[in-house]
């Protein structure tokens, strides 16, 4: 069966997302496109069945004032410009190194689109396991040394 959900709320200004399963990635892209004016975006756990290339979503999204944002995996890829940006909040939740090589780079590229950015607000979840000791994060392991390359 080919499923073609559509979505129109045009009055949406808050969405809250969290532990959903999306089929396809268009799914996720067609309910953000049908809230042209949502100014505050919440999510966090967010998964896809059938993983493809995401849409370019700025025209889509390009009213959001505040996001606060879970990353689990791969960033998402980041087009457009976000003039009305001036909250973000990320979540940094990586299980392997592979993974965390790239949110830095991910990060310049979001702030390089956030012109107005005002508040930045950044959380390192990554756990590693020391021997029989669970690390808050790798800063830790790094004997204080930070991880974060100067941007």
């Amino acid at each position: 069966m080919n499923y073609n959900p559509y979505v129109d709320l045009p009055s949406l200004k808050v969405l809250h997302l969290e532990s959903i399963t999306f089929t396809r990635v268009a799914y996720l892209h067609k309910i953000l496109s049908g809230t042209p004016i949502l100014h505050e975006l919440e999510s966090a756990d967010l998964r896809v069945e059938i993983p493809t290339m995401m849409p370019p979503l700025g025209i889509a999204i390009s009213n959001l004032i505040r996001v606060m944002h879970v990353v689990n995996r791969m960033p998402p890829t980041i087009r457009g410009v976000f003039h009305n940006l001036t909250h973000l909040e990320l979540i940094f939740n990586f299980h392997s190194d592979a993974s965390a090589v790239f949110k830095w780079r991910w990060l310049r590229k979001m702030l390089q689109n956030t012109p107005n950015l005002q508040t930045l607000i950044i959380h390192e979840l990554y756990k590693a396991v020391v021997g029989t000791e669970i690390v808050a994060s790798l800063d830790d392991v790094a004997d204080g040394e930070s991880s974060a390359p100067s941007l």
